[in-house]
C-alpha cells in the first residue's frame, strides 16, 4: 500500500484549500498520513538545531528538530499539499516545515 503524506497548511475550518485536498485524498489509494502544520510544533532553523546536525552527522543516527519531518517525507510516495495563498505567498509555517 502506497504511503500517502497531507501536509495541512489550512488554518480555517472552512478552507476551499483543505475541502478540495480532502476530496482529493478520497480518490487517492494508500494509508494516509496527516500532518497539520497550525497544530503540530514547527520551528524554523536555527543556530542550535544546525550544530546538532553537525554533531550527530559522524554517527549517523541523527535525531533532533524537524529530522522526523525530513524522514516523513521522504518515506512518502504521494505528498499533498493543502496551503492556501497569503499576499501571493504561503503561509510561514510552509516554509519553516
Amino acid at each position: 500500500m502506497k504511503k500517502i503524506l497531507f501536509i495541512d497548511v489550512c488554518d480555517r475550518p472552512e478552507s476551499r484549500t483543505r475541502i478540495l485536498a480532502e476530496h482529493l485524498l478520497t480518490c487517492l489509494d494508500g494509508e494516509v498520513t496527516r500532518l497539520d502544520l497550525f497544530r503540530d510544533p514547527v520551528y524554523p532553523l536555527n543556530i542550535e538545531a544546525i550544530r546538532q546536525r553537525k554533531s550527530c552527522a559522524a554517527c549517523g543516527s541523527c535525531e533532533g528538530q524537524g529530522l522526523e519531518y525530513a524522514r516523513q517525507f521522504a518515506d512518502a510516495a504521494i505528498i499533498v499539499i493543502a496551503a492556501p495563498v497569503w499576499n501571493l505567498s504561503f503561509p510561514s509555517v510552509l516554509m519553516a516545515y
